[in-house]
Parts: C-alpha cells; sequence; structure tokens
C-alpha cells in the first residue's frame, strides 16, 4: 500500500507514481484481445485489520482503471468465502 512491497517483491514495480498495473495492461493490450479478471472485489478497506496497512478497494480501483484505459475488459471475482450482502454488494460497486 504504501509501500506496495508485495508488489516489489513480485518484480514490478508499483509506487512513487509508477503505475504498474497500467504497464502490465498495455502489455496484454498489445499482445491482442485480453480480459482481466481480478480479484478481491468483495474486500473493503474498513473490513481490513490496521495494522495490515492494506487498501484492497484501492487496488482494485487502479486495476480496472488500467484496464479500461488499455480497452481491456475488466471482470472479478471475490477472494474469500462470504456470506453476506455487504461483500456481494461491495463486488457489485465495481460493474460498470
Amino acid at each position: 500500500y504504501p509501500s506496495h512491497a508485495a508488489e516489489v517483491a513480485a518484480g514490478y514495480y508499483n509506487t512513487n507514481g509508477v503505475d504498474g498495473y497500467g504497464k502490465l495492461a498495455d502489455t496484454f493490450a498489445k499482445r491482442g484481445q485480453a480480459m482481466v479478471d481480478f480479484t478481491c472485489l468483495e474486500m473493503t478497506d474498513a473490513s481490513q485489520p490496521p495494522y495490515a496497512d492494506c487498501g484492497p478497494q484501492e487496488l482494485v480501483a487502479q486495476v480496472q482503471s488500467a484496464t479500461l484505459h488499455a480497452g481491456l475488459s475488466f471482470t472479478g471475482e471475490n477472494a474469500l468465502s462470504f456470506y453476506s450482502a455487504a461483500g456481494y454488494n461491495q463486488m457489485l460497486t465495481y460493474k460498470p
């Protein structure tokens, strides 16, 4: 989130104003028609413990924006099992 440690450890740079997801989406778009299927759409920032210092809503919004900007289709799924309307409704917020 502030440090993007997981992303940097995974091998791509997504910090200090560099849009790592934008570069990834652009690469997919250059290779032909693609669809981005992302996860964690049911998660909210408020449902994360403060010590985790993470922002799933910002992450999904960044990936969705990069995907749509590159002209690709965006779809998603839940990462966790949930049995409440809140998680489902959160997923619906990303529906175009």
